[in-house]
């Protein structure tokens, strides 16, 4: 009996690694089955829109001076703006909180004297193209020019150089290098001209409402540097996000999608 006993136990542990072992080879068929024979959904790159980009840069200590048709006294004309980029090498993704159309009307300074706020009324447009999930791309487009209205002459900006130097959800922050052309009302000639470049960074304060912290450093129309200067500004927004199909003649439609694909980004074309 005992040993009848012992050879029943021995044959249910065999029966048992048996089952275990049939297991084991069942699934792996499965799987392979599986693999062979369904077609898997691709799974597509996702872009870290968190921390998306991240520099920096240092004001210059000298730069080249200004061709003639800047300098004081020749009479101000748009055209002569240095030729465009190509189109397509300018866009970058910008929070949600950053876009739509903005205002500015005042601008704080600080001074060895103290603080000077003054009138300086810009209206500027972020967000250009919105991507397959919704997300915001700004395209940058220079040489251009943007003007700020004083009392006695118009202060006229001729973009040669934007770039991003860091973008998260939190922050942004731009370089900007212009001419700086103060042109005369009555007589529209060059009064004053010098280059300038910016490190601006915005931060959100509230819904619909963007702190800029500026960073300005000044030179002479032969480049020589001058000085510093930092303030801030608030802007409020105007106008909500949408889509610009068109822009000073270029498809930004057409655009955007070649940047995307330049990029491998091909997942993020709107349909």
């Amino acid at each position: 009996m005992k040993v009848n006993h012992l050879l029943n136990k021995q044959i249910n542990i065999s029966l048992k690694v048996l089952l275990i072992l049939l297991i084991v080879l069942t699934v792996k068929f499965i799987v392979k089955a599986y693999a062979e024979n369904v077609n898997l959904k691709k799974i597509e790159p996702q872009l870290d829109y968190h921390n998306i980009l991240k520099g920096h840069v240092q004001h210059s200590e000298k730069l080249d001076p200004l061709a003639k048709q800047f300098n004081i006294g020749q009479k101000f004309d748009k055209e002569n703006l240095i030729r465009k980029v190509k189109v397509g090498e300018n866009w970058f993704w910008i929070p949600k909180w950053r876009s739509g159309t903005f205002k500015r009307e005042t601008q704080v300074d600080f001074t060895p004297k103290g603080q000077i706020r003054y009138m300086s009324e810009v209206e500027s447009v972020w967000g250009y193209q919105l991507d397959s999930h919704g997300e915001v791309w700004q395209y940058v487009y220079y040489p251009s020019s943007g003007s700020v209205r004083t009392d006695d002459y118009e202060e006229v900006k001729l973009y040669q150089l934007i770039k991003p130097l860091e973008i998260n959800v939190n922050l942004v922050q731009l370089y900007f290098r212009c001419i700086n052309l103060d042109v005369s009302d009555k007589t529209k000639k060059i009064i004053k001209s010098t280059i300038q470049e910016d490190i601006e960074t915005y931060t959100p304060v509230n819904p619909g409402k963007i702190l800029c912290r500026s960073s300005s450093a000044y030179y002479r129309a032969d480049g020589v540097y001058t000085n510093i200067v930092e303030g801030y500004s608030e802007e409020n927004l105007i106008k909500p996000v949408t889509v610009i199909r068109e822009f000073n003649g270029i498809d930004i439609v057409k655009s955007f999608h070649q940047f995307l694909m330049a990029k491998g980004w091909d997942y993020l074309i709107p349909h």
